[in-house]
């Protein structure tokens, strides 16, 4: 008897122990990546009459635009593909804090890019 209760004791604790974690996990993942990504054959068809149109959507906290690219850095003869996402950092304030990730410097450092 003893036993049983033990083994559904420690069942009831590692399932509460993994929920949490779970939890965390999606928490944690879900601070910085989109819910929903909307996207255009130009890297300039996202305007700003877009994203107002957006803000008017039920549901819709906050949108900010970004740019992805692949890149390549090197480094003593070797190689290693990444991905490169430019932000425009008051838009990315509104969808997420990103202070708590950053190693070094401030999202304030940032600037916006200047328009040709």
């Amino acid at each position: 008897m003893i036993g049983l209760a033990l083994g559904v004791a420690v069942l009831i604790v590692v399932l509460s122990v993994m929920n949490g974690f779970e939890e965390e996990l999606r928490t944690r993942i879900l601070s910085l990546t989109a819910h929903a990504t909307i996207s255009g054959l130009r890297a300039d068809s996202r305007t700003a009459a877009a994203d107002r149109q957006l803000d008017g959507f039920p549901g819709i906290a906050a949108a900010a635009p970004y740019i992805e690219e692949q890149g390549m850095v090197t480094r003593g003869g070797r190689a290693s593909g990444i991905l490169l996402r430019g932000i425009e950092p008051d838009a990315e304030r509104k969808v997420a804090d990103l202070t708590p990730h950053l190693l070094s410097g401030r999202l304030s450092d940032l600037a916006a890019a200047a328009t040709a």
